[in-house]
């Protein structure tokens, strides 16, 4: 994720199984500072309810780990099968519960 100058990058690890184990979460600013920064927490924060109309930026991947370039996509905060990451200054992560080896995945 981007805004100015800076950027808000994630890893995601999965298990041998295909099972989500962790999340990583990297947060740079480059240049001077401005009134556009991060705050000074870095850990996930706890839960909380969006409102409104949300999009976001879609990955999808191949089993090859080859990818499409990103699209916008629209949030739909019941779908089952993705695991939902809170992380400061607003930023949400969205991925499966779970990969199957062999089979297209979507961040």
């Amino acid at each position: 994720l981007k805004l100015g100058n800076i950027r808000h990058s994630v890893g995601v690890l999965y298990g041998k199984n295909g099972k989500l184990l962790r999340t990583a979460s990297i947060r740079e600013q480059r240049g001077l500072r401005s009134k556009i920064s991060w705050t000074d927490i870095v850990d996930q924060v706890e839960p909380w309810t969006p409102d409104g109309r949300w999009t976001g930026e879609e990955l999808k991947f191949f089993p090859d780990l080859s990818r499409i370039p990103a699209r916008f996509s629209d949030w739909q905060w019941m779908d089952m099968d993705q695991s939902n990451h809170f992380f400061p200054d607003g930023i949400i992560l969205r991925c499966p519960e779970r990969i199957i080896p062999g089979q297209d995945f979507s961040i």
